[in-house]
């Protein structure tokens, strides 16, 4: 017979402590450091479990370490070894963190991590998921980060694994090349050997476009040693030896929004791309169809839909709902966009269809800016141009101060018809103008800016068919070209520019609903299917809003 006995849960906490007690009383203890002409007396069982250089170098090695610090930094550090645990101010918890990154001690657990405490985490914690948070909060929050000394603590290996990233969340590469400068001159002789190979993670392509490389470098770098260094890395660069030419991005979501059914009215799809997964988002305050959706000022809006002019604004940042004054008249399939410039950003809801299916040409505006400043629930502006025509799912996109609205249904002789118009805003003179049509009638279709083009994908035609048509639009030039057509025909689709990619997610092909998502292929010429929705989409309009990482929704 076999029996099983275990000892109670604090047993190992218990017997660290003892022994902690028996080295303050130098009792079985195997090592011994001096600093100061004082003696300390350790386990080295104990103190290898929480840093491998106390095996690894010599008790002299350590020595010169403990000598730049104060007594009572070194005991702190000690107790932690044994008990886990350090309880003490702000000042000495600072010298605490210096001391523990050049004893390389990474058994430290953080409860919660935060942009306050995350490069921290990346030098005083191995848990593999502990890491993977900290290093997603310093690409995202890295100008601010690397402007700390928590940074020039970091060691090569997440130093490298951060400047790299294509997710680094920087409005210039030149954050990226001082951040380097920063972390070598840190501990310059230790580091220097490190600089070509740094170097050779700035996106080049990015920051010639703002400075001269070699200049600046040699600017920063005044000696000749440096100087040789940065040429050999240029030449590298130049010659493609270690050149990462992919431009970088900002870490940003997908937000897929809209339908045409009563089904998963209240929630939106959401792409994530460091996860490279669609997720549902949370539950929110809209019960309705077919409403136009716009982003303005970290704002989402939602407009209308199926017989309403209700108006639910959504923060992106925290998730949380409220409603605005509603628009003048009930519209649905209609569409909206946001005109922004310095002072203000303007949204404008144009068309659809109201009360006992009639078309509306009415134009109706919102001041956000006034309305975030004077913290006035403003009214809709009716003082706008009407459209020249009246249409009802139609496509609307806006380049600088022009808003460009492509196709829809239209009213003729009280017969409703397909049209291919393109009808164009200027909000200089508040005035609509028609220009050159679309090559194909259709409706239930979806627009985007790409590349300066507007292009348009899908819908369907005067003969009620779903199509697989694409076509652009150069603004410049006044003029419609096709282009290669969908995998499939799709209506009620969304075409999406994102992170320099052309998307066409969700819609509906011959009556049967759609998860797929396709991406546009330059190289073969053709659209290749992607990671698929949580969920099938479509909707008059659905609308996929590129929307910060860090929104909440």
């Amino acid at each position: 017979m076999r029996y099983r006995i275990e000892a109670n849960s604090e047993f190992a906490k218990s017997r660290f402590e003892k022994l902690y007690i028996a080295a303050n009383h130098q009792n079985y203890t195997d090592v011994k450091y001096t600093v100061r002409n004082r003696s300390i007396y350790a386990h080295m069982v104990v103190l290898s479990i929480c840093s491998e250089i106390f095996i690894k170098q010599s008790v002299e090695y350590v020595n010169n370490i403990f000598k730049d610090f104060d007594d009572v930094v070194i005991d702190a550090i000690f107790k932690f070894c044994y008990t886990g645990i350090i309880d003490t101010d702000k000042d000495l918890y600072e010298k605490f963190k210096i001391l523990a990154t050049q004893l390389q001690i990474t058994t430290v657990y953080y409860e919660t991590i935060d942009e306050k405490n995350c490069l921290e985490v990346l030098t005083l914690s191995n848990d593999p998921k502990s890491i993977e948070t900290a290093i997603d909060l310093i690409l995202l929050h890295f100008e601010k980060l690397y402007l700390t000394k928590d940074f020039l603590r970091l060691p090569i290996t997440y130093l490298i694994e951060i400047i790299k990233s294509d997710y680094l969340n920087v409005s210039s590469e030149m954050h990226v090349l001082k951040s380097i400068k920063m972390w070598v001159e840190e501990d310059d002789q230790q580091r220097k050997a490190q600089l070509q190979n740094l170097l050779g993670y700035v996106k080049l392509p990015a920051l010639t476009m703002e400075i001269n490389f070699t200049d600046v470098l040699s600017n920063y770098y005044s000696s000749q040693e440096y100087k040789k260094i940065i040429n050999e890395t240029v030449e590298s660069i130049l010659s493609k030896k270690i050149l990462n030419t992919d431009r970088r991005w900002k870490i940003e979501k997908i937000a897929l929004v809209g339908t045409s059914e009563h089904a998963n009215r209240d929630v939106f799809e959401i792409y994530d791309c460091k996860t490279n997964k669609w997720n549902t988002s949370k539950h929110f305050d809209v019960f309705r169809s077919e409403y136009a959706s716009t982003v303005v000022d970290d704002l989402l809006l939602i407009i209308g839909g199926s017989s309403s002019a209700k108006v639910v604004c959504i923060n992106l940042i925290d998730g949380k709902t409220r409603k605005l004054k509603q628009i003048h008249k009930k519209r649905w399939r209609s569409s909206a966009v946001t005109i922004s410039d310095k002072s203000s950003s303007y949204v404008y809801v144009m068309g659809g269809y109201t009360e006992r299916n009639v078309i509306l040409s009415s134009v109706e505006r919102w001041n956000s800016k006034k309305e975030m400043q004077e913290k006035l629930e403003e009214k809709w502006d009716m003082n706008v141009a009407p459209m020249n025509l009246a249409v009802a799912g139609h496509s609307s996109v806006v380049i600088g101060d022009t808003i460009y609205v492509m196709g829809g249904r239209t009213n003729d002789n009280n017969n409703e018809r397909i049209t291919n118009k393109l009808q164009i805003y200027s909000t200089n003179n508040n005035s609509w103008s028609f220009c050159t049509p679309m090559n194909q009638r259709r409706e239930g279709h979806s627009s985007v800016i790409f590349n300066g083009y507007i292009y348009v994908a899908g819908g369907s035609n005067s003969e009620m068919e779903n199509i697989d048509s694409v076509e652009y639009y150069n603004p410049r030039a006044k003029t419609w070209t096709n282009f290669i057509k969908l995998a499939k025909p799709l209506y009620g689709l969304s075409l999406c520019a994102f992170r320099n990619k052309l998307l066409c997610i969700g819609g509906k092909s011959r009556d049967v609903k759609t998860a797929d998502v396709f991406e546009y292929d330059d190289t073969n010429r053709n659209w290749e299917p992607k990671t698929s929705l949580g969920k099938t989409r479509f909707g008059s309009p659905l609308m996929a809003h590129v929307i910060p990482y860090k929104s909440d929704i």
